[in-house]
């Protein structure tokens, strides 16, 4: 027969109880809030993960629902257990616990360092990147390299200074009226020969000099850095061009790398990559790539992104040339608030009022198997260009 409950053994059963209903119902109220919208916002639209707002849906509902009906099961136990055991003999069971994990996650640091993943293992621009002091990476200099991309092979030549051009030796003449262009991997014209990119078709339709700076896993602040360090060097320049994808929105608050933050009144300032202790640590740095953003975060983003946007067309607008920023949507051509960006856009470009293009992209105009315009897409991308441009 159980010995009674004394008036502390009470206490803790129903501060237990209490708990347990507590953690089971808020995992049912996010389970019920989590639908497509929280999804697209938090997680698949600035992460950009290989899985549909569905699957992230159904996946991220089930795992609360399980973990919920889990403590249901065990609701008896966890109760009985708080209820007859003194702390201090609970804090002697949780010890060998904390000691086990601990040793994890020290055997998994020591594996990641071992055999990191793709998210962890150098650069996204490999196999043909090379690391830079101010950009975090550009193109290998002075190469040229084939990638075999859905199914075809391209061949990819950067000059000097890492800039893609038809063939490594080639230069970019300053004193030639040029359009710039800038951006991430679509800008840089991923999985597409030289000729088959919107720069290099806008070229040779307009007869104007167009400059890639684009590079593959860019941030806006990289894009931003790279295309007002290469500004100057241009007599003419007539417009610059922005690619802007809500994937950056992530990337931008990535600290392993040279980025852009906001000083403290609001001033962009360049600061070095992290590299304390914490930083250093590959668990860590896979937990901050998870695909999920909170809404701190998100808001913290959307501030530097929109100065980031802001000060590119201050600066080109400075040498009497027209800014541009080119955003890119998988789908049917529809109106803006039909689409899952809109109140990206409508922060970023909208309330600053500055001139932008949405190119919709149905999947047949993208590269097999990949999230990159094929031929098509940038046939598509280099028509709308033009026509924002005008006679510019």
């Amino acid at each position: 027969m159980l010995a009674p409950l004394n008036s502390a053994s009470r206490t803790r059963r129903v501060v237990a109880e209490l708990l347990v209903v507590a953690v089971v119902v808020a995992l049912l109220v996010a389970a019920y809030r989590t639908d497509q919208a929280w999804i697209s916002r938090h997680v698949t639209l600035l992460n950009g993960p290989p899985l549909s707002d569905e699957a992230w849906r159904a996946g991220v509902r089930g795992l609360l629902v399980l973990a919920a009906l889990v403590l249901l099961r065990w609701r008896l136990a966890l109760v009985s257990i708080a209820s007859n055991t003194s702390l201090a003999r609970l804090a002697r069971a949780t010890l060998p616990v904390l000691v086990a994990f601990a040793a994890s996650a020290v055997t998994v640091e020591a594996f990641l360092r071992w055999r990191p993943p793709g998210v962890l293992r150098g650069r996204p621009v490999d196999p043909y990147g090379a690391p830079h002091p101010r950009y975090g990476w550009t193109g290998q200099p002075s190469s040229t390299s084939t990638v075999r991309v859905s199914g075809r092979d391209v061949v990819v030549a950067f000059n000097r200074e890492g800039i893609r051009v038809p063939r490594q030796a080639d230069e970019p003449d300053p004193a030639r009226p040029t359009i710039l262009f800038t951006g991430e991997s679509i800008a840089l014209g991923f999985g597409l020969e030289y000729a088959e990119s919107f720069p290099a078709l806008i070229a040779a339709r307009r007869g104007l000099q167009c400059v890639n700076l684009g590079g593959a896993g860019y941030g806006s602040d990289q894009a931003y850095l790279r295309l007002s360090d290469a500004m100057p060097r241009f007599e003419r320049p007539v417009a610059t061009v922005t690619v802007f994808i809500p994937l950056q929105l992530g990337r931008n608050l990535y600290d392993d790398r040279p980025r852009l933050v906001l000083g403290p009144t609001g001033e962009l300032e360049l600061v070095p990559a992290s590299t304390d202790f914490l930083s250093r640590l590959q668990i860590l740095r896979l937990l901050w790539r998870w695909p999920y953003l909170g809404d701190r975060s998100i808001d913290r983003t959307l501030s530097l992104t929109a100065t980031i946007l802001r000060e590119t067309s201050i600066r080109t607008r400075a040498r009497g040339a027209t800014p541009l920023f080119v955003i890119l949507s998988h789908g049917a051509s529809r109106p803006l608030d039909e689409h899952a960006e809109t109140w990206i856009l409508r922060a970023l470009l909208v309330k600053q009022e500055l001139p932008f293009i949405l190119v919709d992209l149905p999947p047949d105009q993208l590269l097999n198997d990949h999230y990159h315009p094929g031929p098509r897409g940038a046939e598509t991308i280099a028509a709308a260009i033009l026509a924002a441009l005008g006679a510019n």
